[in-house]
């Protein structure tokens, strides 16, 4: 019986082929195909290729005076600006179902990996903490040690307190 926690890997993988499939497609598809622009109510054509090169440019007679060359480098300009928009539109749709379906299967990761397990037992027994016996003192005092002597003898000549204990009834 298959765990209900965790996704199932064999069919992940499947389908994370079939979306390499998909891509690999996708990328054929856009390399191949073109993007058309237009300016000057389409007296100006600019086809871009799907890896953005320029292929062809279509410009009326109509457009060109030779009185106004900037007028028609402005033109020009335009209908290749709407190609490589029309081209980077195409490529958003494309890929956005394969996409999709990535964020499908990531998703799917996620929710197992979100899913919480009961902790492990700790590697070895924990001992269970165990009480002090019956009439037992941990109270101690401790006189600090003696500062070693230097050439002139030692630092503090007064002796020190001599060590206490103290018995609970």
């Amino acid at each position: 019986m298959p765990d209900p926690v965790q996704p199932d890997f064999a069919a992940l993988r499947q389908r994370a082929q079939r979306l390499q499939d998909d891509l690999r497609e996708a990328q054929e598809e856009l390399t191949e195909g073109s993007s058309t622009g237009h300016a000057a109510a389409g007296l100006v054509t600019a086809r871009v290729g799907g890896d953005g090169r320029l292929l062809d440019l279509l410009i009326d007679a109509s457009v060109i005076d030779p009185e106004d060359p900037q007028g028609l480098a402005d033109l020009v300009v335009t209908a290749v600006q709407h190609a490589h928009q029309a081209a980077i539109e195409r490529r958003s749709e494309q890929l956005g179902a394969v996409s999709g379906e990535l964020t499908g299967i990531l998703a799917t990761i996620r929710q197992a990996a979100a899913v919480r397990r009961p902790a492990a037992p700790p590697p070895f027994p924990v001992p269970p903490a165990f009480p002090a016996p019956a009439g037992f003192a941990a109270r101690r005092t401790f006189r600090p040690a003696a500062p070693a002597p230097g050439p002139a003898g030692p630092a503090d000549p007064a002796p020190a307190p001599a060590p206490t204990a103290r018995r609970e009834p």
